[in-house]
């Protein structure tokens, strides 16, 4: 008896586009999951620094990122007394609250996406 072994590529360029494009998708919609949740704990006094809150998605890797002068300060010092909730290392914590979540929403999008 013998066997022959058969192989068919099927990483194409138009099947490596529909993923690349895929895991971007998937990128933004689950570190926006994780930008949603830390804008529930984000210092709050006028709206500006959570509304300057975005992600966003490229070779492979998503960023989160909150785009005022006092951002850094305020995320780097816990210590600091927020009211309603909000807390220093609102980020930092967002993931670890949401990151299992945002793993579920990349791995959805990416399976409606190739399907």
């Amino acid at each position: 008896m013998s066997f022959r072994v058969v192989s068919q590529h099927w990483y194409t360029a138009e099947t490596m586009g529909r993923v690349y494009g895929m895991s971007k998708s998937a990128l933004i919609a689950a570190a926006g999951e994780i930008l949603r949740v830390a804008n529930k704990t984000v210092p709050f006094k006028e709206g500006m620094l959570a509304g300057s809150g975005a992600v966003d998605a490229d070779d492979m890797k998503a960023t989160i990122s909150y785009d005022t002068p006092y951002a850094v300060r305020l995320h780097q010092n816990p210590q600091y007394q927020f009211s309603f909730g909000r807390r220093g290392k609102w980020l930092e914590l967002a993931f670890d609250e949401a990151g299992n979540d945002a793993l579920v929403i990349l791995a959805e999008t990416m399976k409606r996406g190739l399907v």
